[in-house]
């Protein structure tokens, strides 16, 4: 069963997808801006993590499972 984390991908996509829409605007301070960007660093990271590991769930789930093709 998967763990429970307070966060999920959908939730952490959609604050880096807000966070890149108000750097489009140019909506920000120097110093606000610096902590949104280190912090959209830090989700990017988190998701490409988040990713990976499914890639590799799902590669260990198709070889337990795969026949003589």
């Amino acid at each position: 069963m998967p763990k429970k984390t307070s966060s999920t991908f959908a939730k952490d996509f959609a604050e880096l997808e807000k966070l890149a829409q108000k750097f489009e605007a140019g909506a920000f301070d120097v110093e606000e801006g610096l902590a949104d960007f280190e912090r959209g660093m830090a989700l990017a990271k988190q998701l490409k993590d988040r990713l990976k590991n499914v890639e590799q769930k799902v590669e260990t789930i198709k070889a337990k499972y795969k026949t003589g093709e």
